[in-house]
């Protein structure tokens, strides 16, 4: 770029001055001139190539921040979760890939239905729940966040710490929830929605299960399926 525009500089032509001929400025401006003129197109070809440099950074940036989403409308987290008491260990899980195989030595074999094509690894924590009250509980579904209401269900009088509980989700017409905790902890559960249910199911044996202090769950929707 630079050998360029020196080359274009020199074989510019002045025109007539004082009844004089035109002449290449590299003429005129004799061996001193020529240095500083050297030394000028340096610097302008080395800001020019900063400059091209610069725009080509920019460009790819902006290019991979689309790519990447910046769009704080993606949600990386489960489709459902429970606000405070869900821990995500890894969303969009395909059948047939080798994550049960990674995690079985520590939860041990894990059992996924066959008909479930993709799903959520979860854990949960303890949710504070009133048996004699309404409670309500943050959700989010897919990524979007609710309130949802839940009252124990009255169809036992075993005080076995294990308890059903139905409701529904402010925000999603037509919803239908339903959860068992065993002191508190999720066993299991379902959201009914108009256009699809979604299903939280525990995976491990009753044995490691019992020895894990949060037993793992997989979150699903029957779009899902087979």
């Amino acid at each position: 770029m630079y050998d360029e525009v020196k080359q274009s500089s020199e074989e510019l032509i002045l025109p007539e001055h004082r009844g004089g001929t035109g002449l290449p400025v590299a003429n005129i401006l004799g061996e001193g001139g020529k240095m500083k003129l050297n030394t000028g197109l340096r610097a302008l070809g080395l800001l020019m190539g900063m400059v091209l440099v610069g725009t080509i950074v920019l460009l790819v940036v902006s290019a991979d921040e689309k790519m990447l989403g910046t769009d704080t409308s993606v949600h990386s987290g489960a489709m459902f979760e429970i606000s405070g008491s869900t821990h995500v260990m890894k969303t969009d899980v395909l059948a047939l890939g080798s994550t049960l195989e990674s995690l079985a030595d520590e939860y041990g074999p894990l059992t996924i239905p066959s008909t479930v094509n993709r799903y959520d690894i979860v854990q949960f924590s303890q949710t504070h729940l009133n048996p004699d009250q309404n409670n309500s509980l943050k959700v989010t579904v897919h990524g979007q966040a609710y309130d949802m209401h839940l009252e124990r269900m009255n169809f036992e009088d075993i005080d076995d710490g294990i308890d059903s509980y139905s409701g529904s989700i402010d925000g999603l017409d037509d919803s239908v929830a339903i959860f068992t905790f065993d002191r508190n902890l999720v066993l299991g559960g379902s959201v009914q929605l108009r256009d699809e249910f979604l299903f939280v199911s525990p995976v491990q044996n009753r044995e490691y299960s019992l020895n894990t202090t949060m037993p793992l769950h997989i979150v699903y929707s029957s779009k899902d399926m087979k």
